[in-house]
């Protein structure tokens, strides 16, 4: 009896956890970062972006260019860094390959002048500025603004991800654990869709093939603005 007792009230207090949870995403992702607010930072940063480049009056050339430096400053704040002009992936062997020279020079269009997450190191045009691992469970995937608003730091936020992801693939026998990693995913899937990211495909489009049997951007997430006609992302 007293075991049934104990065993009871384990499974009430984690079915409460699990609830309160879902209860704090719920209140998060009213106040979170919406969509449109990394959109309106990309666009405006590609505007300026432009104006630098072909700007012909120096004066305003160099407001423009400072404008592009501050929107930078702002998507790195946020997470992101710059997509690569020359894709070299990780483990990779084929580069050098000149079967696959014409599908990297796709590969290389597709992230150039892109914002992509940190942790996907090997997309960064600047290796140096992948999101560093060391110490990130110390790290907070949330931070409250004074004026009751949240910021997400997005590299954090897909580390938890993953694990969650890990937890709900594989979590043994343990069908409670199983059932909340498995929501604890969700409320984070939904929560990196609320600060404007969306996940690529898991295989490639028509029009483009794998490389040396590989599909680049597999189980990779982008900035949601990266869509063409059809709706599919860039990736």
């Amino acid at each position: 009896m007293f075991y049934i007792i104990t065993k009871s009230i384990y499974t009430i207090t984690k079915i409460l956890f699990y609830v309160n949870i879902i209860l704090l995403f719920s209140y998060l992702s009213l106040s979170a970062e919406k969509t449109g607010t990394l959109e309106a930072l990309i666009l405006s940063w590609s505007e300026a972006r432009k104006s630098c480049d072909f700007e012909t009056n120096a004066s305003k050339k160099d407001s423009h260019c400072d404008t592009q430096l501050q929107y930078e400053q702002v998507l790195k704040a946020k997470g992101l860094c710059s997509g690569a002009h020359t894709l070299k992936l990780e483990n990779d062997t084929e580069r050098d390959n000149p079967l696959y020279k014409d599908q990297y020079e796709v590969f290389e269009k597709i992230v150039r002048n892109k914002w992509i997450p940190c942790m996907f190191g090997s997309l960064l045009e600047n290796k140096e500025e992948a999101f560093n691992m060391d110490g990130i469970e110390k790290q907070h995937w949330l931070e409250a603004n004074e004026d009751g608003s949240f910021n997400i730091n997005i590299n954090t936020l897909f580390h938890h991800h993953d694990l969650a992801y890990v937890g709900c693939r594989g979590g043994g026998e343990d069908i409670e654990r199983i059932i909340g990693d498995c929501r604890m995913r969700g409320e984070l899937v939904f929560l990196l869709t609320q600060v404007g990211l969306c996940p690529c495909s898991y295989s490639h489009p028509p029009h483009l093939q794998d490389i040396g049997e590989i599909w680049p951007f597999r189980d990779l997430w982008v900035p949601c603005i990266y869509q063409n006609s059809s709706g599919r992302l860039m990736c």
